[in-house]
């Protein structure tokens, strides 16, 4: 019996709600999909209950998010996360114990960064400057690092 749920080898890929956050996810979105071809995205924001959430976030190889509650979540039950950070800190807000190997994280060497706004009074550069190559480089490495299993995402 195959447990995965439907479209498993999806990537599960949640709604920014941002403006810079929108640009940011689809470049990585366009490239994760030239990486991975055979998984194409599958949109789940707001279409879970909480233990749903945690059941498919079990059963993902990892979770590539910013700064969210799903985040913490994924890190919680065990799942590799990439995570990218604007205007939060991964020191202070990161996924899991500090140190903790599974997890990568991101974030671009702006000066305002982090100032722990949800709105940006200048342009978002702390997010816009986050290139895709890394974000890419560390999902690649993620992904090396947890094997593929019947019953992961």
């Amino acid at each position: 019996m195959n447990t995965a749920p439907p479209n498993a080898g999806s990537l599960t890929v949640s709604s920014p709600r941002r403006p810079a956050d929108v640009s940011i996810a689809a470049g990585i979105t366009d490239s994760l999909q030239q990486t991975f071809p055979s998984a194409p995205p599958l949109n789940l924001a707001g279409r879970t209950t909480l233990r749903e959430l945690c059941a498919l976030l079990k059963c993902c190889r990892l979770l590539l998010s910013n700064d969210t509650g799903p985040m913490h979540v994924a890190a919680a039950v065990g799942t590799p996360v990439v995570a990218l950070f604007g205007s939060t800190s991964p020191e202070l807000t990161g996924p899991g114990l500090p140190g903790d190997s599974r997890h990568r994280l991101l974030k671009s060497n702006a000066p305002c960064s982090p100032c722990f706004l949800r709105a940006c009074p200048i342009d978002f550069r702390c997010m816009k400057g986050i290139e895709i190559e890394p974000v890419i480089a560390a999902v690649l490495s993620a992904c090396a690092s947890r094997p593929h299993s019947q019953d992961a995402l």
